[in-house]
């Protein structure tokens, strides 16, 4: 797509990087690390150097996923409201609130970036929850900087991620304590295991967010007139609890390739195939494919419209509200379940080349 200069100068202010969410994830801990001892790498004029947070710090130490509980999904309104929460990630939750929040207000952070990895063959994906205009805009940018790296082969795909939830108030999430923000997701990592080549795409990707924040500071930001994303569209599992029992994902299913209505989707114990049943769409992406799950997260392709997008950034998203701005060329501008209108025209014996 072509490109739209901005017409918004905005300084976020204070930046933070919380790393760590997990504490078995280390990519994100190893780049948290790097930019500690060399703090020049995550500085940049317009917002000076953003701060590294980290987020389970006894998990982390104990090289263990969390505590008593996974501290990513701690971040609601109402389990930060409520103090008869006794587990650690429940108590650590409300001490990062009160360090880059409070979650809502005009005075928390500007924008926070979260480093995530998983087990799986992501690539590298940024997510982003509909309540943050500049969180997508970034996503997109950032997308379109990032594709000549992959195309030379020094990345591996970059994907954008868009996630509907019910506003910033019910999101579980870390980036939700900041007035803007976005995940990055980063895959395959072993557990407890470090790759050099992921660390690498970890920092080349921040470095992005990093450099998007600071040219949206002076105006002179292109933003591309629209992006392609995945957008989330919920979990899929059989109906049956007795299809549930036993299952594990089928050896033919692959993160953000298509799945078509009658495609194997799990493996019984039996050996028997269960398939897609076409419940959220006639084709559907799955992602974070994990193998012994009894279920997945699927997403429908479409194209948002960019533009237009910062005429609302420079005020901090309502607690209840999400982005009204975006535009899909499907024409439905939340939750869908129908595949996108683009899906249509694709040929399923083509659709692992185009996709």
């Amino acid at each position: 797509p072509g490109a739209r200069p901005s017409e918004l100068s905005l300084r976020v202010g204070r930046v933070a990087i919380v790393v760590a969410v997990r504490g078995d994830e280390l990519a994100g801990a190893w780049l948290g690390r790097r930019l500690e001892r060399s703090p020049e790498l995550a500085t940049r004029p317009s917002f000076g150097r953003a701060e590294v947070v980290w987020g389970n710090p006894k998990a982390y130490e104990a090289m263990r996923g969390f505590v008593d509980e996974d501290l990513s999904t701690q971040f609601s309104a109402d389990r930060l409201e409520d103090l008869t929460l006794s587990a650690y990630e429940a108590s650590r939750a409300k001490e990062l609130n009160r360090e880059l929040g409070p979650k809502g207000s005009a005075t928390a952070v500007g924008f926070i970036v979260e480093l995530r990895a998983a087990t799986n063959d992501l690539g590298v994906v940024f997510v982003v929850e509909a309540w943050s205009a500049v969180g997508l805009a970034a996503a997109s940018w950032c997308h379109r900087i990032l594709s000549p790296l992959v195309e030379r082969g020094e990345l591996p795909a970059v994907r954008v991620v868009l996630r509907f939830g019910g506003g910033k108030r019910s999101s579980r999430h870390v980036t939700s304590l900041a007035r803007h923000g976005l995940s990055i997701v980063a895959g395959p990592e072993p557990r407890g295991a470090l790759r050099e080549d992921l660390c690498r795409s970890m920092e080349v990707a921040t470095s992005a967010v990093l450099d998007f924040l600071d040219i949206l500071a002076d105006g002179s930001l292109d933003l591309p007139a629209s992006t392609t994303v995945y957008r989330d569209i919920g979990q899929f599992s059989p109906t049956s609890s007795d299809a549930r029992a036993g299952l594990v994902v089928h050896e033919q299913m692959r993160d953000f390739l298509p799945l078509f209505v009658g495609d194997p989707a799990f493996r019984q114990q039996s050996g028997e195939t269960v398939p897609y049943d076409g419940s959220l769409g006639r084709v559907v992406w799955p992602f974070r494919v994990q193998p012994n799950a009894g279920s997945f997260s699927v997403a429908c392709v479409d194209e948002v419209s960019v533009a237009g997008l910062m005429s609302s950034a420079s005020q901090p998203a309502s607690l209840d509200g999400e982005c009204d701005d975006l535009k899909f060329e499907s024409g439905h501008p939340k939750k869908r379940l129908a595949e996108p209108a683009a899906a249509i025209a694709i040929r399923r014996e083509a659709s692992e080349a185009i996709w």
